[in-house]
Formats: structure tokens, C-alpha cells, sequence
């Protein structure tokens, strides 16, 4: 599902308008989508009390008013002073033709609306409406906000000061970016998107670079599967990690890239881990290294063999010695597709100029481990998230970055896709070893690192999603999400054909 930014936004509507649809007729449009999505929510015995600025966002509750007391219900207003659009200042004129009631102080009414400010906001709240605003949070009443809560910046989902902590965001013909990322998913409640009713092909003049993960869109990229094929037609993996004190990491991984469908797996490991490997996951193909300190330490074996193989990953469990960075050169340096995850990203550090030149690799980082690899401070790149993958995606145009939170950015040249699935019965250790396995198994059918990492993210999120329904995030393991990999591509399939005639 596509999402957009201000700039995008404003393009669209100056389209519709260029192509002959007046700026009021679209405003109409919207303030339509919005009272009916309110009218199936509440019953006519519900008072509102909507909250208008003085721009264009103002002009949408001012028209989602009159349209909700046409219908039967109760509704006053309260419009902030200033100079009006001319689309604001047509609908304020119109309620007050119809005798909507104007007040100052936040009434007694059961819903609060909020169109103060939408999607232009571009300075701090301050004075009288950060006032309001504060007392409208304090109410205690629910708060439907229009397109975007007011104080929430669309592009980036920034605080500017404070903002109206929505119950429910209604927002217009699509998400806006600051709808879906921290902290402005905290604000915005539910979202539901209306439409404006316009021709798609003037929406397919838009170029749109930024995404929601969605089930259909996972539907549509799983790998087609065809009835003449043979274990090697989905792909050769090599999985490296794995040490004594964290035998489980590689294994976690190389079981959910089986899951996904990866054709044949091999795991590069010490060897003392090897019975206790084969023991765990049959189905697997051990390359037994030397090992020093319970870690890999000779690498001959995995530079000997490594061509052998479609795609490899590297790092769960693998340890941070010095030692590891050699391994980690040694990949870059070679042709195989690359997914490095957690001790591999710690090695990684060193030899980062190799990823301007380096095609097919997928990055996984938590926001620390992402910080530490840019040397940038932690608390800056949990701020400005979207603008760090941006910044990194543009240095290194070759590599796909999948940035770990509790909204998941995975980044590729200039494209941006998110992720809303998931819980935090996810914030346990091995949820990254899992999700870089199933990266991996993907990437193995694909060769495609983007659709990969969409395929692994979004299907990883959805399991946890699965579960939390079934035993709560409590109770939710990295081996339970495994185990759920069947049911949840079974749903996606379900209006799939899987095998090509």
C-alpha cells in the first residue's frame, strides 16, 4: 500500500486541480469519506465538538461538521482565529448559514474532532493552540484527527512541541508517513484512509517511493513454485555462526530459511557444535570448522566452498573476535549474495567502504547496532530514523538495509518500505536470528534482496501477530514463530496459485 509525504500530497492535489476538479470539490470529497466512516461509528445520540483551524485542514472539519448535522447529529465548532483560506473561509460561512452553535471552550460533547492543523505544519505549537491542544489530550473524550493529528509531522511522524493524542486518525486518499512511524504512530489511534474519488490514471502519474507493508503485497511477491523443479531450483544457502555460548542463534536461522522454502541448507560452524546441530536440524549440511575460545577460527573450509552456494548468511551467534572481521572481508570481497545479521554487523564496522561497490547484500541491524555501524549517536537515529536509512541508502545504493524496531524501515536506494506488523513478544533474543533466516530462505528463491527482505520482514511480523492471538506476547518465543512460518504463508497463498502449469 503506497503512503505519501507532504510534498507528494500537495502534488496530488494540484493535479486534480490542473485536470479541472476545484480545490472544493475536493475538500468535499474528503469531509464525505469522513462522515461516513464517522456515521458507521456512532450512533446519532453522540455529540461532537470539532476543532477547525484556519487552513485547509480547518476547511475539512468545518465541512465534516455541516455534512455530520445534515445527518442528524449534534455538533458545535470552535475555529481558531486568523486569515481563512478561501476554501476554509466558504465552509465556515456555510455553517454558520446553517446555525452550527460556535463556542470557545471544549464542550460537553461525547467526540472530539481535531482539524487544527494537518499536513502543512512546519513550526513548533506553541501559545494558545499548544493550550488547546493540551487541554483536548486531558479530556479524557475521544479524538478523531483529520489526515494527521495536529502537531504530528506528516513527513516524519516528529512532535512539533506537542500534539493531540488521537484515538482515531482519518486520513486523506493515502497513509502519510508520520501516521505509521515512532512517536507519531503513538498518536495517531486507528487509521483509516478515505478517498477523493480521483481517476487512477492521474494517481499513476505519481512516482511513489515509500510503502506499507500489507498482506496482499506479501501475497503477490511470494516466490512461484513450479511443479518441474528440484531442491537446487530454490537455492543453495550457507548459514556461519554459531559458538559455545550461542549454539542456538545459526540453528534458529538455518530452521526458519528451511521454512520459507530454501531448497538446501548448509551451516558453517565449530565443530564440538556439530552433533548437537545434526541433532536439532536433520535436514542440514555441516561444514565443520576449527575453532579457538568455542568461535570459528579457520575459515579455509568456508573460502574453499563458499562458491558452491546461491546466497549466505553470516553472523548469528558467530562471536566478536578480531578474527571474524578476515571472514567478513572475505565475502565482501566475493560475489555470493550476503545477508549479516548481529555479530556479523559488529564485524562489519571495519570494512564498510566495501558496501559502496558491493551488490546483492541485505544488512539487518537493530537501531544500536545500526548507530554503532555509522557512528551516530543512538538517540539521533531513534529521533530521525527515516532520514538516517534515506542518508545510508543513498551512500550505498547496492545494499538493502532492514532496519529493526517496533516499526521496521527497510531501505533501498530511494525507496522506503515499512512495517506495522508485529508485537513485542518479539523483543526477545533469537527474534533477530529467526528474521535473518527467513531473510535468507527468500532471497534463496528470489535472488532478489528487496522482495526478500519485504517477504522475511513483513511474514516474521505477522507470525508474532498470529501467536499474540493464540497465547499473548508473554509466552511468545523465537521457536514459536518458526513453527507458526507454515500457517502464515498458507493465508498468503490461499488466493495464490502455487505451482506455475
Amino acid at each position: 500500500m503506497f503512503i505519501t509525504n507532504k510534498k507528494q500530497m500537495n502534488q496530488i492535489d494540484a493535479l486534480a486541480i490542473q485536470k479541472g476538479i476545484p480545490s472544493i470539490v475536493l475538500m468535499e470529497h474528503a469531509a464525505i469519506g469522513i462522515a461516513d466512516i464517522i456515521r458507521k461509528q456512532y450512533d446519532l445520540s453522540t455529540r461532537f465538538h470539532v476543532f477547525c483551524g484556519t487552513g485547509n485542514n480547518g476547511g475539512d472539519g468545518l465541512a465534516a461538521a455541516r455534512l455530520l448535522s445534515v445527518y442528524g447529529y449534534d455538533v458545535c465548532i470552535t475555529l481558531a482565529e486568523g486569515e481563512m483560506s478561501i476554501d476554509c473561509q466558504i465552509n465556515a460561512s456555510l455553517c454558520k448559514n446553517m446555525h452550527l452553535p460556535f463556542v470557545q471552550e471544549i464542550s460537553d460533547a461525547d467526540v472530539l474532532i481535531d482539524a487544527l492543523f494537518g499536513t502543512g505544519l512546519s513550526r513548533n505549537i506553541e501559545g494558545a493552540a499548544a493550550a488547546l491542544i493540551e487541554k483536548m489530550n486531558a479530556s479524557g473524550k475521544p479524538i478523531i484527527a483529520i489526515d494527521v493529528p495536529s502537531g504530528i509531522r506528516a513527513d516524519d511522524g516528529c512532535v512539533m512541541n506537542t500534539a493531540v493524542k488521537a484515538s482515531q486518525t482519518i486520513t486523506i486518499q493515502y497513509g502519510k508517513i508520520g501516521l505509521y512511524v515512532y512517536p507519531g504512530r503513538e498518536y495517531a489511534g486507528k487509521i483509516e484512509v478515505v478517498s477523493l474519488h480521483l481517476p487512477q490514471m492521474w494517481l499513476n502519474e505519481t512516482e511513489f517511493k515509500v510503502s506499507l507493508i500489507d498482506e496482499k503485497m506479501l501475497s503477490e511477491l511470494l516466490p512461484k513454485r513450479n511443479r518441474h523443479s528440484h531442491k537446487g531450483s530454490y537455492g543453495k544457502v550457507l548459514c556461519i555462526g554459531g559458538c559455545e555460548q550461542t549454539p542456538g542463534a545459526i540453528l534458529m536461522a538455518s530452521k526458519s530459511a528451511l521454512k520459507c522454502g530454501a531448497g538446501m541448507m548448509s551451516i558453517a560452524l565449530p565443530k564440538q557444535l556439530c552433533e548437537m546441530s545434526l541433532n536439532c536440524l536433520a535436514e542440514a549440511m555441516l561444514l565443520p570448522c576449527s575453532s579457538a575460545q568455542g568461535q570459528i577460527s579457520d575459515i579455509s573450509l568456508i573460502e574453499e566452498k563458499k562458491n558452491q552456494f546461491d546466497c549466505i548468511l553470516v553472523g548469528c551467534g558467530l562471536g566478536r573476535e578480531e578474527r571474524h572481521e578476515k571472514l567478513l572481508k572475505m565475502l565482501l570481497c566475493s560475489d555470493q549474495m550476503l545477508v549479516i545479521d548481529a555479530d556479523g554487523l559488529f564485524a562489519l564496522k571495519k570494512y564498510r567502504p566495501l558496501l559502496e561497490k558491493r551488490h546483492n547484500v541485505i544488512l539487518t541491524p537493530h537501531m544500536a547496532e545500526f548507530a554503532r555501524l555509522i557512528d551516530a549517536d543512538i538517540n539521533d537515529v531513534l529521533a530521525h530514523s527515516i532520514d538516517y536509512v534515506r542518508q545510508f541508502c543513498e551512500k550505498y545504493p547496492s545494499v538493502t538495509l532492514v532496519l529493526k524496531s517496533e516499526t521496521t524501515l527497510i531501505g533501498y536506494q530511494d525507496k522506503l518500505i515499512i512495517n506495522t506488523f508485529g508485537n513485542n513478544g518479539l523483543a526477545t533474543g533469537g527474534s533477530g536470528d529467526v528474521l535473518a533466516g527467513m531473510i535468507i530462505g527468500f532471497l534463496a528463491q528470489n535472488k532478489d534482496p528487496l522482495t526478500a527482505a519485504v517477504l522475511g520482514v513483513g511474514i516474521h511480523a505477522l507470525c508474532a501477530d498470529a501467536l499474540k492471538e493464540e497465547i499473548s506476547e508473554y509466552c511468545l518465543l523465537p521457536s514459536d514463530v518458526i513453527e507458526k512460518i507454515p500457517m502464515i504463508i498458507k493465508r498468503l497463498l490461499d488466493n495464490q496459485q502455487i505451482y506455475v502449469k
